[in-house]
């Protein structure tokens, strides 16, 4: 190469110059942008850690909608029922309650913090409702049966009149106290809602001596007659009875010694009962049928 070469080449070099690399000139402008967005001391970096904790914290507490689905109990009812196979103020639960659940579906609000904590979700509305348990009812029996009048071991008899008897709560049960002994009448033997008709007449619900009859001797036989007229009358209504439960346990075809007893020895304990408060309230019994068991 000549000297006149040599120095048009350096001359074109020096005009020209190197050529660039590519993506040199972007990377640096990238890293200028962060050089300036990045604290340059530590005071710097303090106060840009606590900014970005404070928007955490207030963003993380924003609440936003929140639908779930809950399990709740479902209580049960008591169903009250009346029986007259149970006395007066006596109850019995034949069925427990068992409570029932339902599956509810839940729209509410709750923030990114209560999710994370698990705090309640606030303004929670059900929306809908499913029973996955139907619930059971607790049946209770509450008793009604009472007696007007309680008969006494010296013939007399105690009572409630037929206005008293109305209402719900008043009549005598086997958990009464003893009204016989409290008035010096003997002591209870039985109860019953029979009239009985009797010699002397005693209300529960007042004294004795404030019942005077007017013509003594002339009622006292009247009241023997209406007494000895209605002995004679429940006599036989129970004789009936007992005889006939009898006659039909004898005519069934084929009836076993177990079977025939079963029946007429539930007949003749009722015979017996009866016929003992009959006994007790003054009658005279005719006559007595034994047990016709086999």
């Amino acid at each position: 190469m000549t000297k006149e070469s040599k120095s048009l080449f350096q001359l074109f070099k020096s005009k020209v110059g190197h050529p660039k690399k590519p993506g040199r000139n972007t990377r640096s402008k990238k890293l200028s942008a962060i050089s300036k967005l990045s604290p340059r001391n530590k005071k710097s970096t303090v106060k840009a850690i606590i900014a970005l904790a404070v928007i955490v914290a207030i963003g993380g507490a924003i609440p936003f909608p929140h639908a779930f689905a809950k399990t709740v109990p479902v209580p049960f009812t008591t169903d009250n029922r009346q029986s007259d196979e149970l006395e007066l103020n006596d109850s019995k639960v034949i069925q427990q309650g068992v409570n029932g659940t339902k599956v509810v579906q839940v729209s509410s609000m709750q923030s990114l913090w209560g999710r994370i904590f698990g705090l309640q979700p606030i303004q929670q509305k059900e929306t809908t409702s499913t029973i996955s348990k139907p619930s059971i009812n607790k049946v209770v029996v509450e008793g009604t049966k009472k007696y007007q009048y309680m008969l006494c071991s010296n013939g007399n008899y105690r009572y409630y009149t037929d206005e008293q008897f109305k209402e719900p709560q008043t009549g005598f049960t086997s958990k009464s106290k003893d009204n016989c002994e409290d008035n010096n009448q003997g002591h209870k033997v039985g109860l019953t809602n029979s009239s009985p008709a009797n010699n002397v007449t005693s209300s529960a619900s007042r004294p004795t001596s404030t019942t005077q009859p007017y013509s003594y001797e002339a009622e006292k036989i009247d009241r023997e007659v209406e007494k000895l007229n209605w002995c004679t009358q429940e006599e036989k209504k129970i004789d009936d009875e007992y005889i006939g439960k009898v006659q039909q346990a004898r005519a069934i075809q084929g009836v076993s010694d177990v079977d025939f007893n079963s029946i007429v020895d539930g007949a003749y304990w009722k015979y017996s009962h009866d016929i003992g408060l009959l006994r007790a309230s003054g009658c005279t019994i005719a006559i007595t049928h034994d047990n016709y068991s086999r």
